[in-house]
């Protein structure tokens, strides 16, 4: 996993009272990064799927976004993962930033962190930055794109926003992709199972080692079956 704190002090540091390996911007206290676990799950999927087209909303701290380009990296292989955040939560640093907001920030700090934490590693031209909203702006950014084998999904934190987020990106998944959910506790996963179901052919299950007991945050992935 690379260490962004240890490359990056001045743009990066480790989360406080977390003992999930998690990383923040230095500049602010939200957003939070996914797990080491949870790094090294999506790092070892897309290598092991030869995954190469991703798709994910939100960026964060980036974090996400550079476990798959590493695994393309590492494995030789060419792709991309387009990315996508709106960095209100930033902006106000609460993890409640984006309920009810239709906002996105246009000179975001953390936006200018990942590039220059890209740049720096040698991944930026895998890792498509852009800025928006899910649903809003999904149908404008991934227009005259390949199907995505690949999408990570943790962004607004409801059962409504999560049905939305997963219906509005669901017709540019390949068959057999994967589908990824952070934060799974944060739902009605009874829902989310049906609606995956219904648009993907399976549901949900957790990911090794990445439940909230254990050394994640409860990511949850499943394989597109239609």
């Amino acid at each position: 996993m690379i260490n962004l704190p240890e490359l990056f002090p001045a743009l990066y540091c480790r989360c406080e009272h977390n003992d999930k390996g998690s990383v923040r911007f230095l500049h602010c206290d939200y957003p939070i990064s996914i797990s080491i676990a949870e790094y090294e799950f999506i790092y070892n999927l897309v290598r092991e799927n030869y995954l190469h087209a991703g798709y994910e909303v939100a960026t964060g701290t980036g974090l996400s976004s550079i476990a798959f380009a590493e695994a393309l990296r590492d494995s030789n292989q060419f792709g991309y993962i387009l990315t996508v955040d709106s960095y209100v939560e930033e902006a106000e640093n609460s993890c409640n930033s984006y309920f009810g907001k239709s906002s996105v920030i246009r000179d975001s700090k953390g936006f200018n962190a990942i590039r220059t934490a890209l740049n720096e590693l040698g991944l930026r031209e895998y890792v498509d930055l852009n800025i928006g909203r899910s649903p809003e702006d999904v149908g404008s950014i991934v227009e005259s794109r390949e199907a995505f084998d690949y999408v990570f999904i943790d962004a607004q934190h409801t059962t409504d926003a999560l049905i939305a987020d997963l219906t509005a990106i669901a017709p540019h998944i390949l068959k057999d992709g994967f589908v990824l959910i952070h934060d799974a506790h944060c739902f009605d996963m009874e829902t989310i199972n049906g609606k995956c179901g219904e648009l993907f052919g399976n549901v949900p299950r957790p990911a090794p080692n990445c439940g909230l007991d254990r050394r994640g945050y409860n990511l949850h992935y499943l394989k597109v079956k239609k």
